[in-house]
This record gives structure tokens, C-alpha cells and sequence, in this order.
């Protein structure tokens, strides 16, 4: 005799697994691990008050812009007529060139720029929060998983992740200097970067397999 789970607890665990995946792909594409290094080169000469300031900023201006995104998203695809395969075809692609492009950048690294001898509270639009907090591909997931949410329920847990995402932002600005300054620091942040780059491209192929599979181009 097969087992199954019903139908009710079925679709529990499946939104379950799907805002476990929304969480992933938030984490890595607009999350803190690739915000410490910039904040903290950023604001090296800095004072602290100046620091939070930035760092708060930051926050609300990002929480702003993904928040917009997300509702917009929700609502203007259907308007515009424009398919979940479409929107997972390109966030795919998007997300897939980006983890690429960030992989093969391991290999020849970019020296950063030079910190600003006078910090401002502008840094916290440019380039803090777009592009390195807001970045292309974090837009495509957002989009991706704004599209595939159903209405107002969805649409309210994908706002409370991305909420927890962009605190996890906030607190690692709070602490980058910190964390720049321990002996490894930096190594560990380029080789958790590196995986997390290397999940995002997994990812995004699974995304580009699943929706072909759905079409008919693929038989797995």
C-alpha cells in the first residue's frame, strides 16, 4: 500500500518548501554577505554615528524599494498579460549569468575603490543600496516569487522575508568593521561568497529546468 500525505497537508509543505527556496534565493542576492566588504571599505573613515546613519539609510531605502517591487510586481505582470513561464524563463536567465559572472570575478578579482576621504550620507543610495544591496539579480528573484505568489497571503509572507532579509543587512552593517578586522575575515567572506554564487547558479538552472519540463521542451 502507498502512503500519501492529504491534500491539505500536501500544499502546507510545498509553500513550505517554496518560501524556504524564496528565502535562499533572498539570502544570497540580497542579502549581507556581499554588503560587508563594500559598507565596510565605504565608510573606513567614518565616525560611528555616521556609520549608523548610513547603515540605517540604507535599510529603509532599500526595504522601500524591494517592498514596491514585490507589490508591483504581483499586480502589473497580470496586467500586462505577461506569463509565470515568461517571468521564470528571464529571472533564470538573469539569476544564472549573474552567479556566473560573479564566479568567473573570483578568478580575477577587482581591486575596490579607494574609500571616500569625506563619507556622506549619499553613499547610502549609491552604491549602497543599488546596486550593492538591490542588485539585478535580487530583482529577478523578487519578481519571480512576486508573480508566483498567491495574492495577498503570498504577497504578505514574501514582505515579512524579505523584511528579515533586509534586517540581516542591517545588523551585518552594524558589524562590518568588525568582522573585516578579525584575522580571516575576508578570505571567509570570499569563500562563502563563492558557494553562495555557485547555489545561485544551481539554482537558477533548476528554475529554467522546471519551467521547460512544464512546457513539454524537457522529459524528466
Amino acid at each position: 500500500m502507498s502512503w500519501q500525505l492529504p491534500c491539505d497537508q500536501l500544499r502546507q509543505v510545498e509553500a513550505f518548501m517554496d518560501l524556504s527556496k524564496a528565502f535562499l534565493f533572498f539570502f544570497i542576492t540580497l542579502g549581507p554577505i556581499k554588503l560587508i566588504a563594500p559598507f565596510a571599505n565605504l565608510t573606513a573613515s567614518a565616525d560611528p554615528s555616521l556609520c549608523r546613519a548610513i547603515a540605517w539609510r540604507t535599510f529603509w531605502l532599500s526595504l522601500l524599494i524591494v517592498v514596491v517591487l514585490a507589490l508591483v510586481a504581483n499586480r502589473q505582470m497580470t496586467t500586462w498579460d505577461i506569463s509565470q513561464d515568461a517571468v521564470a524563463i528571464t529571472g533564470g536567465l538573469v539569476l544564472l549569468l549573474w552567479g556566473l559572472d560573479n564566479i568567473r570575478g573570483l578568478r580575477h578579482p577587482v581591486k575596490p575603490p579607494e574609500p571616500p576621504p569625506d563619507p556622506t550620507l549619499s553613499l547610502a543610495t549609491f552604491p549602497l543600496t543599488l546596486p550593492d544591496t538591490v542588485t539585478p539579480a535580487g530583482i529577478a528573484a523578487i519578481i519571480y516569487f512576486a508573480v508566483s505568489a498567491p495574492d495577498w497571503p503570498g504577497v504578505f509572507l514574501l514582505i515579512l522575508l524579505l523584511g528579515a532579509i533586509m534586517a540581516l543587512n542591517l545588523l551585518a552593517m552594524f558589524t562590518a568593521k568588525k568582522i573585516m578586522t578579525i584575522a580571516g575575515g575576508a578570505v571567509t567572506l570570499a569563500v562563502v561568497g563563492s558557494v553562495l554564487f555557485l547555489f545561485q547558479a544551481a539554482l537558477a538552472v533548476e528554475v529554467l529546468i522546471r519551467v521547460f519540463t512544464r512546457m513539454g521542451v524537457f522529459k524528466v
